[in-house]
């Protein structure tokens, strides 16, 4: 072999690494995480935390959904009696699945969920590996008088932990 073909190999060989590296760059997703902490604030005796409950990471607002699914009229109760209704319609279905059955608002968020975390005793949860984008944080827990319920929208590109409560909950009761 000559220096000519020697010279022409060493630089295709460097074409092919360079061509290889960068497909295998191209393929790589970036992932992310999105810690969580949640609690409920109350007049009486302050922040309560989340404790043990599940919440989900969904790529389309849960209200959103519900909507679309004629779980509700409107995105937010825009009167007492909308809000009353929604409640209604809300605990008739978490009675629904105490007696074992399935819940027509769940059951319409399922399509959408991306992954689930468990808090922990202090309320405290990270969604692992999460693929760049916007998302809503989807949650029920059961509060003194009733019920929070999150469809909160975050995205990857934040670098901060979300705190959930009361106050910016969805609906609280």
């Amino acid at each position: 072999m000559d220096r000519n073909h020697i010279s022409l190999l060493v630089s295709l060989s460097a074409v092919i690494v360079s061509f290889v590296g960068c497909k295998q760059a191209e393929q790589k997703r970036i992932e992310h995480s999105i810690p969580i902490k949640v609690a409920i604030i109350y007049n009486l005796g302050g922040a309560q935390a989340v404790a043990r409950e599940d919440f989900y990471l969904l790529t389309k607002d849960a209200v959103q959904i519900w909507k679309e699914n004629g779980l509700l009229k409107n995105e937010k109760p825009t009167t007492f009696s909308d809000a009353l209704v929604f409640r209604i319609e809300f605990l008739a279905d978490r009675l629904n699945v105490s007696q074992g059955k399935p819940s027509k608002f769940a059951e319409a968020l399922t399509p959408y969920i991306v992954t689930t975390v468990t808090t922990d005793f202090e309320g405290n949860a990270t969604f692992e590996a999460v693929p760049e984008g916007t998302y809503y944080i989807y949650a029920i827990t059961e509060t003194r008088g009733g019920n929070a319920v999150w469809s909160y929208k975050v995205s990857t590109q934040e670098n901060k932990t979300v705190l959930l409560d009361n106050k910016n909950a969805v609906y609280a009761w």
